[in-house]
């Protein structure tokens, strides 16, 4: 990457710094959203890979007023299942927690 500075007293010396893109890039797949009884939310790998037996994951659940309402600590595999039946009706934010990586995604319930 090729970086310079513009003002009004003229342009600075051009810095370079390498950049590494990551290899492996999560997403999370929620589903059914909106959410009825339980959802579905697997972690997903662009690259296709899936985690191996021994690789393992975070996922924190947070309410409306950001306080931690679900945790789950070292999933195995790509998929989990949240029970939302007893929760209230409004949007939950998930964090999960794959290696050095943390990802996000938006939960909606409607009963």
């Amino acid at each position: 990457m090729e970086v310079e500075a513009i003002n009004g007293c003229g342009i600075s010396a051009k810095s370079y710094k390498l950049v590494f893109e990551p290899d492996c890039l999560y997403l999370l797949i929620l589903s059914p959203n909106p959410a009825t009884s339980e959802s579905t939310v697997e972690l997903f790998n662009e690259s296709g890979a899936t985690l191996s037996s021994d690789e393992y994951w975070d996922l924190e659940v947070y309410n409306q007023n950001q306080l931690l309402k679900e945790k789950k600590t070292k999933i195995i595999g790509n998929i989990t299942k949240l029970n939302t039946s007893t929760w209230k009706d409004g949007t939950y934010y998930l964090r999960a927690h794959p290696g050095d990586n943390w990802i996000s995604e938006k939960l909606v319930v409607k009963h």
